[in-house]
């Protein structure tokens, strides 16, 4: 026996009824249907009037931030064009996220640095200064790079020893400050003012920088005269040094203090000679006070009580002989001997 086969046929129920109901529709006023038109687009035009006047709002901004914008967002796909409503709204969303994005990036510049680094010293280093606050801190051929995320500041007694200094940022709002500055230095033929001011014209302070000066200790020896009787200071303790600031400083023993090695009665201040061509000078005596050049040596003794220490004794402790301390540009710098 065969089996039966079912047929399932479309739904048009739904026909029927607009067969049955299409006289009556027929039938209507063309005028409800032209209300029914006017309050669509006066509902649609309502609502592109109200986003025409946020767009109208928002235009300044968009314009003024659009290049920083573009600037900061190097991989951002090209904008559709503008057509429609929705696409409007859009844009306006989108640029708005931008703005508050570049606004809160910003507003890390308003809070001084969160990082202190205290009393370091940095060699052939590459230096990333984003939020960092460097105080009595030494520079030796360092490479300082800047990422624009966060500032940064150099305080207290900031030493540069002689060397190659390279300043880097990869910020193209830093990019784009130093070119202008550059190209108006070289349009007014160097006769630029080159400073800094904030939005309201008035001249920002440079920043509270001082180079403090480097001196460093090449030697230290011990001079032994004991053997000849006529000298006042027979015994005595030498230092030579080296300036290697970048510019020239000034000099004195500001006071010797003994440890192991007990100084000689009355005390001695015109006790430094520079080196000039080959000579230590002012020969044969010395000064209390010395100019001494970038890179050139000085030296300087301090005599000792050959009555309580030998110069044996004096071998035997170096390193806890005493400290001399030096005033250079009016700043004292301490050295064990």
């Amino acid at each position: 026996m065969p089996l039966p086969i079912l047929i399932q046929l479309p739904d048009t129920s739904w026909l029927e009824a607009l067969r049955k109901e299409w006289p009556v529709l027929k039938q209507a006023p063309y005028s409800f249907l032209s209300s029914l038109g006017i309050l669509l687009s006066i509902g649609w035009g309502t609502i592109w009037l109200l986003h025409r006047g946020r767009l109208a709002r928002y235009k300044e901004e968009i314009e003024c931030l659009e290049r920083d914008i573009e600037r900061l967002e190097k991989d951002r796909t090209p904008r559709p064009q503008k057509i429609g409503l929705l696409s409007s709204v859009m844009e306006v969303w989108r640029d708005r996220r931008t703005v508050r994005s570049l606004r809160s990036g910003r507003n890390a510049f308003s809070a001084p640095p969160s990082n202190i680094i205290s009393k370091q010293r940095y060699e052939n280093y590459s230096l990333e200064v984003d939020g960092n606050s460097y105080q009595d801190c030494s520079f030796k051929n360092v490479t300082f790079i800047f990422h624009g995320t966060a500032p940064f500041e150099f305080r207290g007694l900031i030493q540069l020893e002689k060397g190659e200094f390279v300043f880097h940022s990869d910020d193209p709002a830093v990019h784009n400050f130093e070119v202008m500055k550059e190209q108006f230095i070289r349009l007014s033929k160097g006769e630029a003012e080159v400073g800094m001011k904030d939005v309201s014209g008035f001249a920002v302070a440079p920043p509270n920088l001082r180079i403090a000066p480097t001196i460093v200790k090449v030697s230290d020896w011990i001079e032994d005269g004991t053997p000849n009787s006529q000298l006042r200071y027979p015994l005595k303790l030498r230092a030579q040094f080296r300036n290697d600031s970048p510019m020239s400083v000034g000099v004195r023993l500001e006071k010797y203090t003994a440890n192991r090695a007990p100084a000689m009665e009355p005390s001695v201040s015109a006790v430094l000679q520079i080196k000039l061509h080959g000579a230590w000078l002012p020969a044969p005596d010395a000064e209390d006070f010395v100019a001494v050049a970038p890179t050139q040596h000085f030296r300087l003794w301090v005599g000792i009580d050959h009555s309580k220490t030998t110069a044996i004794e004096l071998e035997r402790h170096k390193g806890e002989l005493g400290t001399l301390s030096l005033a250079v540009n009016g700043d004292i710098v301490n050295f064990a001997l």
